[in-house]
């Protein structure tokens, strides 16, 4: 062999040795955030109205409805996270640590060894926000509860605290999380507006707090908002909403919404980022299983748990919405 085909063996050698190194620098991992209605467990809890989430409440919550409510919720994070289990799960309407307990210990996610950090906030109904992780790839920094002071706006109003996050990637990479679950609409959307700005002012100073000592910081913010990505709360959060072009993850009278978002910020969406957004938007999952037909207004709608008060033993009347984060070197 002459030298100079020698020289060229050698060089496509390094060549593609150095393109394995990059391929198998970079790893991508998932972060979803889903509203899993009304995870409780059986037992009263004298500070709150979980009346109807008792073996003898009008809803008939037993412990066996309990567990396959647990199932079903494991079986989605773990279908979402195909071969690898999502880094991070944000959720709303969780009781307390006892339902969390049960879902990283005595589920499908056991072998997963996530752990979790939660709210406890004032909700009438005792719902909370959780945020769990898995500690091997997302090292706890900080973690933190912010209450949305509305009764200030309203006498006698509620609303879940913003529960933050922060942690330490394999890569090196902070990254900065929030799990909101902003004021409903039940009383009316715009008299209920003032309230889910009030939760958007409180994300968006904390944003401000982090962006001023790490000006090019990697935050996540995600939630079910209660209202769309057009609403002007939710709009003034001074991130990058990757969830806008979403069909909807909530099914009000036949027409869907998107309640359930994800915002990031600018750092997430640069290309040559060592943590950014894969394809720049997040995903919502649209498995069969997590559907069923919806009679009076025809198509799908989420299968949830119950149906008024008949229990119909789905999975949620939200549906998840995930992200994939590629991670490179820094």
């Amino acid at each position: 062999m002459s030298g100079r085909r020698v020289f060229l063996v050698i060089t496509a050698v390094v060549l593609l040795g150095m393109c394995a190194s990059r391929l198998s620098a970079q790893q991508t991992m998932k972060v979803m955030f889903y509203n899993v209605e009304n995870l409780f467990d059986c037992r009263h809890d004298s500070l709150c109205d979980d009346f109807d989430f008792l073996p003898e409440g009008r809803k008939h919550w037993t412990l066996w409805r309990k567990t396959e409510k647990v199932r079903h919720i494991a079986q989605v994070i773990t279908s979402i996270g195909e071969d690898t289990a999502p880094m991070l799960v944000g959720m709303c309407e969780v009781e307390n640590d006892s339902v969390m307990c049960s879902l990283v210990e005595y589920s499908l996610l056991h072998s997963v060894g996530y752990r979790y950090v939660m709210t406890q906030g004032s909700d009438p109904r005792g719902v909370d926000v959780a945020l769990m992780y898995r500690p091997s790839l997302f090292r706890l920094l900080a973690t933190s509860s912010h209450e949305v002071p509305v009764e200030r706006i309203r006498a006698g109003a509620h609303a879940r605290p913003v529960l933050y996050a922060s942690g330490e990637l394999i890569n090196g990479d902070t990254l900065d999380v929030f799990v909101c679950h902003w004021p409903s609409r039940l009383s009316g959307r715009r008299r209920t507006e003032p309230l889910r700005q009030m939760a958007a002012d409180v994300v968006a100073s904390l944003i401000d707090s982090i962006q001023t000592v790490r000006p090019e910081a990697h935050i996540i913010v995600m939630g079910d908002f209660n209202e769309t990505p057009e609403g002007e709360a939710v709009r003034s959060l001074p991130l990058h909403n990757v969830t806008a072009s979403e069909k909807g993850s909530y099914r009000y009278r036949g027409k869907w919404e998107q309640l359930d978002q994800m915002l990031v910020s600018p750092s997430l969406m640069e290309d040559n980022s060592s943590l950014k957004v894969l394809g720049g938007t997040a995903e919502v999952f649209r498995a069969p299983f997590v559907l069923e037909r919806e009679r009076l207004y025809g198509g799908y709608r989420p299968f949830r748990s119950y149906n008024g008060m008949k229990y119909i033993g789905g999975y949620s009347d939200h549906l998840p919405v995930f992200v994939r984060l590629e991670m490179g070197v820094r």
